[in-house]
């Protein structure tokens, strides 16, 4: 009986990871359908764009611990205690927004809730703990993958942007049509941003889709075969 429960707790993680590994699939789908077009030339929705980046004009961001101009970080310290042990890590990762440039123009990112593979990390170990910082510099080469929205100020939009933790924070009244790239409104669609190659992306996540589609088929193999014994 009890191999019988285990054998069926088996095909259960077989169907998350083959799910897990559907989702790399249509991700690895995603890049390559989506054409790469112009910022000046971008439609409204999903859009795949690439450029330099730039940051607010009022406000350029340090990368922790390095004090070196960027416009997103990512910083993760944990604590190592005497028994080789290491505390709950604390994040703490930038949201204000950049832009991105191209020959056409420029538009903006809002990097909130996006998957995002920066090239540029360091540790640091100092006082027993240890720093992982990742960053994306200022005029660096980037690929976004995401939902192009355009606002206009005669909808006396207000500039909004909510970030985690039920936080706002607001750039204030719109003066002049904003085209930024978002978190698309559908959960299913990739919100991406990388310094990597988009080549190199794909590579990733379809070498993830064959890790997890054939770590599916074994333990379902494995969960079958302890419900038939």
């Amino acid at each position: 009986m009890e191999k019988v429960v285990a054998g069926y707790l088996f095909l259960a993680v077989s169907i998350w990871l083959f799910w897990r590994s559907i989702n790399y699939l249509r991700l690895v789908r995603t890049i390559e359908d989506t054409p790469s077009t112009n910022i000046a030339s971008t439609p409204q929705g999903m859009v795949e764009v690439k450029g330099k980046t730039l940051p607010l004009e009022s406000q350029v961001l340090m990368v922790p611990r390095k004090n070196i101009p960027c416009v997103w970080y990512r910083h993760v310290q944990t604590y190592e205690y005497e028994d080789d042990e290491f505390s709950d890590p604390e994040t703490k990762e930038s949201h204000e927004r950049f832009y991105i440039k191209d020959h056409t123009g420029k538009c903006a990112v809002d990097p909130i809730r996006a998957d995002i593979h920066p090239k540029k990390s360091f540790e640091e170990y100092q006082d027993g703990f240890r720093h992982e910082i990742s960053w994306i510099g200022v005029d660096e080469s980037v690929y976004v993958l995401g939902w192009m929205q355009t606002l206009h100020p005669e909808q006396k939009t207000d500039d909004l942007i909510t970030v985690r933790d039920g936080k706002e924070h607001r750039y204030g009244q719109l003066k002049d049509k904003l085209d930024r790239i978002t978190n698309p409104p559908h959960n299913w669609l990739p919100f991406i941003i990388s310094t990597h190659f988009e080549h190199q992306l794909v590579g990733r996540y379809r070498s993830l889709f064959i890790s997890w589609f054939i770590g599916g088929i074994i333990v379902f193999a494995s969960g079958g075969t302890l419900i038939i014994k």
